[in-house]
């Protein structure tokens, strides 16, 4: 680190400031909890895992995406269903949905048209009961581009 440099850390409305070669360390026990966003002005270095618990979605109809209430989502299809713009993505953030057919399986996943796939066209996504697979995008803050999906074989 450079010293002089200061770095915030921010969450929620509490701001700590951390002067020089100062260092943030916690108990990897209780860990570092933070039920709101938060900010670090500089690099961050982890040892260990970043843990982000997966937000569940709606599971059929229009589904709202609030990338504000994290990075990973899950989506268990009980009826034909679309992903709709997703709110509060950040440019450079990446995002995944697993989604999963339910017992009888069948059900359609559509997608908004802020929602552009690799190769230009929406894949054909596994719709036999039970099929797991993965969406991955990544955001420029206003479009989310997507890649294959990864199927499981189960």
């Amino acid at each position: 680190a450079t010293q002089g440099v200061n770095r915030l850390i921010t969450c929620g409305s509490i701001s700590n400031t951390l002067e020089g070669e100062s260092q943030l360390s916690f108990n990897t026990l209780s860990g570092l909890f933070c039920n709101n966003k938060l900010r670090v002005s500089s690099d961050i270095r982890m040892d260990g895992q970043w843990i982000c618990a997966p937000t569940a979605l709606a599971s059929s109809g229009v589904i709202p995406i609030d990338c504000g209430d994290g990075n990973h989502f899950t989506l268990t299809l009980t009826g034909n269903a679309s992903l709709s713009n997703a709110l509060e993505k950040m440019n450079g953030s990446t995002y995944t949905i697993q989604v999963t057919q339910d017992g009888t399986g069948g059900h359609a996943l559509t997608f908004h048209a802020s929602y552009i796939w690799e190769g230009g066209s929406t894949p054909v996504l596994p719709t036999t009961a039970g099929d797991k697979y993965l969406l991955k995008f990544y955001s420029d803050g206003s479009l989310m581009y997507g890649s294959t999906p990864i199927e499981w074989q189960l």
